[in-house]
C-alpha cells in the first residue's frame, strides 16, 4: 500500500493568474520478479482541492477573480521489463498508464460581472512508455553499500486527446456560453530522470527523484521523495 500528499502550483506572468492544487493520494501495488523478467502494477486514486486567482486589467477595470473547487482522479500504471545482468544494472522496460481526472464545476467571486462560471470537466489519458534505466552502485566511490544512484530515459506517447476543452460563461453575460480550449500538450515526450536511494537499515530506505518531461510545446519538472519500509 502507499499514500502521500501532493502540492502543485502554476502561474503566468502578465496578466497574472495562479492555480494551486492540494491533494491526498493512496493505492496499492504489486510486483512479480523472475530471474530476469519482472512485472509491476499500481492502482490508485487521489482527492484534489483547487484554488485559483486571476487578474483582470483593461481600461479602467482592475479586478481579481478567485475560485475554489474540488476534484478527483483514478489511475493505473503497469510495467514489464528485464533486469539485464551487468555492472550498470541495465533495466529496459515498456509500460502503459491510464488516468481519469474529474474537476468539479465552479463560479468565481471578486470580479462582479466578469466572474467566470463553468461546468465540471472529465478527461482521460492513455499513455505508453518505452525506455531503460541504469543503476549505479556507489559503494566503491564513497566506501559504503548503502547508497545507489539511478538514471533513466524513456519515450512517452499519448493516445488520448492531448487538448482539454470546456464550456464556460461570464456571470454577467446573460447565460451566453463560450468554448475554451486548453494548451496543446503534444503527443510525444522525452522523459529524463535521475534518483538517489539511501538504505538507512535493512528495512528502511530513503529515496529522492527528479524527472523532466519535455517536447516542442512545454517542459515539466517533477521532484519526489519517499520513505520505504519493508517487513
Amino acid at each position: 500500500m502507499f499514500g502521500g500528499y501532493l502540492g502543485a502550483g502554476f502561474s503566468t506572468g502578465d496578466p497574472f493568474a495562479h492555480i494551486n492544487n492540494s491533494a491526498g493520494m493512496g493505492g496499492v501495488y504489486g510486483s512479480r520478479c523472475g530471474e530476469i523478467l519482472y512485472a509491476t502494477t499500481i492502482v490508485g486514486g487521489e482527492g484534489d482541492n483547487y484554488s485559483s486567482r486571476r487578474n483582470i486589467n483593461f481600461g479602467n477595470i482592475q479586478r481579481q477573480a478567485s475560485a475554489e473547487y474540488d476534484g478527483w482522479q483514478v489511475y493505473n500504471y503497469t510495467e514489464v521489463g528485464a533486469n539485464i545482468p551487468s555492472d550498470l544494472g541495465l533495466q529496459p522496460y515498456a509500460a502503459f498508464q491510464y488516468i481519469h481526472v474529474r474537476q468539479d464545476g465552479f463560479t468565481e467571486t471578486g470580479a462582479a460581472s466578469l466572474n467566470l462560471t463553468s461546468d465540471g470537466l472529465d478527461t482521460d489519458s492513455f499513455r505508453t512508455f518505452l525506455g531503460s534505466r541504469l543503476r549505479f552502485d556507489l559503494s566503491e566511490a564513497i566506501g559504503t553499500d548503502r547508497i545507489a544512484m539511478e538514471a533513466q530515459a524513456a519515450w512517452l506517447h499519448e493516445y488520448a486527446d492531448p487538448t482539454t476543452a470546456f464550456n464556460g460563461m461570464f456571470v454577467g453575460a446573460g447565460g451566453t456560453p463560450f468554448y475554451t480550449t486548453g494548451l496543446y500538450a503534444g503527443r510525444d515526450w522525452a522523459m529524463l530522470g535521475t534518483g538517489l536511494s539511501v538504505n538507512l537499515t535493512a528495512n528502511i530506505q530513503l529515496t529522492g527523484n527528479y524527472f523532466a518531461l519535455t517536447n516542442d510545446h512545454q517542459t515539466f519538472h517533477v521532484g519526489a521523495g519517499g520513505l520505504n519500509l519493508t517487513w
